[in-house]
Parts: C-alpha cells; sequence; structure tokens
C-alpha cells in the first residue's frame, strides 16, 4: 500500500475506519498523537524527512514518529517486560558536526557492556553492533553514514528473550535501506 498523506485528523479517522477492516496504512503521516498504524501483516515504514526505509516482524506494533519526522520508536507490548523496541532515525550530523562514520560508531559503542558482534564497511559507509546493553537486555545497532546524513536502527530486548531478540534483527537487518 503507498502512502497516505492527509490532515492529521482525518488520517486518525481514516485509519481507524481502515483497521475495523482489517487494513492498515504502510506508511502515513501520523496522528495527532505521533502514532502511525502499519499493517500487522508486514509493517513497513519509510521516514519522510530521511528517507530511510524497514521492515518489522510481523504483529502488532505500536509505532510513533518523532515530533521533528526525523525517526520511531516502535513497541510490539509496551505492558509486556519482553517487548521489543526498535528505533530509527536520522541525523544531519554527519555534515553539520562533521562527524565520520567511525565517529558515528564510537558514539553507538557507548552504549554497549559488551559487543558480541561489530563489524565496519567503510567502502558501504555502514556498521553493525550487536551485544549487551549497559541498561541490560540485549542491543543491535546498525548505521549508514553518508557525507551529510546518518540514517541508524536500534533494536533492544531485555534480557532472557533472545528468541524474540533474533527475529527483529533478522527483520530489520534484511530490510534497513539508507535515505540517501
Amino acid at each position: 500500500m503507498n502512502c497516505i498523506f492527509t490532515t492529521r485528523r482525518a488520517f486518525s479517522r481514516l485509519a481507524a475506519v481502515l483497521l475495523a477492516f482489517g487494513v492498515a496504512a504502510a506508511s502515513a503521516a501520523p496522528g495527532a498523537d505521533g502514532r502511525i498504524y502499519l499493517n500487522p501483516n508486514k509493517p513497513h515504514y519509510t521516514n519522510a524527512r530521511y528517507g530511510f526505509s524497514l521492515t518489522l516482524p510481523g504483529g502488532q506494533w505500536e509505532v510513533k514518529e518523532a515530533a521533528n519526522g526525523d525517526g520511531f520508536t516502535a513497541k510490539d507490548d509496551e505492558s509486556d517486560p519482553k517487548s521489543r523496541e526498535v528505533r530509527a532515525w536520522g541525523t544531519n550530523s554527519p555534515g553539520v558536526l562533521g562527524q565520520s562514520l567511525k565517529d558515528v560508531l564510537a558514539d553507538a559503542e557507548g552504549d554497549f557492556a559488551s559487543i558480541t558482534r561489530r563489524e565496519l564497511d567503510e567502502a558501504a559507509g555502514r556498521f553493525t553492533l550487536s551485544g549487551t546493553a549497559k541498561a541490560g537486555g540485549q542491543l543491535y545497532v546498525r548505521g549508514f553514514v553518508g557525507k551529510e546524513v546518518a540514517n541508524i536502527v536500534r533494536v533492544a530486548t531485555p534480557d532472557g528473550w533472545q528468541a524474540g531478540f533474533d527475529v527483529a534483527v533478522r527483520a530489520v537487518e534484511a530490510s534497513f535501506k539508507p535515505g540517501f
């Protein structure tokens, strides 16, 4: 399904109608509360500001887009202690601050207590990290860094939910495309 662009109030009504019939907008303008409604069979998101896109694992996701449009946060069930969280965003820091791929990678490494996977592909302008987060649980971060912008995705799950983490990482890793 293509993007639906409409006013926030009209979108909220349209999303409610679509959801009532089992259809959800694939990537659309957020409602007044920042929520975006994704098709639960193939929850796909494309960022209008930075152009990156990704597909989450199938299922119901609570998706909220940032007020400035730089990205989103998705949780599969906020009330469940085993909730997975996926965040993706774009930033102008490489162009504004002169950050290199290695600078953005070093920033991302700061969130890890231990790293079990570290990949750096300078030709592709990409890095991948996975391991244990300082805050606890599993953490995966992939970033694409261009001359002017960076696109980053982060997957986190609490301790003890490796299967849910692995499913989310596989889906995000296979589908995350930078917008530059």
